[in-house]
């Protein structure tokens, strides 16, 4: 039987292997979005509503995730309940900055 502190150890290894790949695709969505751009501008017409509407999908996608991570917006009845910690165990406000 695996040790408590194994499975802990394993968790925070997978959950720093997590958060590298979310870094990765934040830069594969900056990169994504400037592409996105430099399509739209090369558009014989320029830009056009269907380019706006792909932006305004990305954004609500995008605004739904920064809710789950700060406690804001659908989740923010849950997130209250709760009290973020930090590893060492002490209780932290969190902020959402602005853009």
């Amino acid at each position: 039987m695996r040790s408590i502190k194994s499975i802990k150890q394993d968790a925070l290894k997978e959950y720093e292997t997590q958060q590298a790949q979310i870094r990765k695709l934040l830069k594969q969505i900056e990169a994504g979005l400037q592409k996105h751009d430099r399509n739209a501008s090369s558009n014989p017409g320029g830009h056009h509503w269907g380019h706006v509407g792909d932006l305004t999908s990305i954004a609500e996608t995008l605004t739904d995730l920064r809710d789950r991570l700060h406690g804001t917006g659908e989740y923010a009845e849950a997130a209250s309940r709760y009290t973020a910690y930090s590893r060492s165990g002490k209780a932290i406000k969190v902020t959402i900055p602005d853009a």
